[in-house]
């Protein structure tokens, strides 16, 4: 799995979306206090997502 990018929820809540490199199927997970946010900063901003949701 590798981070992909990210997007914040409409409560505030960031969330990294991770994709695996073989089947493709995507990950939301939010981001923990101990998280560099910096990083999570420097991460593409994607389309906020759902899980079970269709992606383009």
């Amino acid at each position: 799995m590798a981070p992909i990018g990210a997007f914040q929820r409409p409560n505030g809540e960031h969330v990294v979306v991770h994709r695996c490199a073989v089947c493709g199927l995507e990950r939301f997970n939010r981001i923990a206090a101990d998280d560099d946010f910096d990083l999570v900063l420097a991460l593409p901003v994607v389309p906020a997502r759902r899980p079970g949701a269709s992606t383009p």
